[in-house]
């Protein structure tokens, strides 16, 4: 699980998303990161408006 905090492209708004990043959803090559949460919807965010990204254990998860 991954922990994302971004900034929303139109309004700059800093968000936060929780979920898996799975390979088979995500190129290098693309500006865009697919997360999955864990209720199974998805959050596409654009790679420059990435401000922080960690880990985050299932305990604390």
């Amino acid at each position: 699980m991954q922990k994302i905090v971004f900034n929303h492209w139109q309004t700059g708004e800093t968000l936060i998303v929780v979920g898996e990043i799975d390979p088979k959803l995500n190129n290098q090559a693309s500006d865009r990161l697919v997360i999955t949460r864990s209720d199974g919807s998805y959050e596409d965010i654009i790679k420059s408006t990435i401000v922080e990204q960690t880990p985050v254990t299932d305990a604390a998860g």
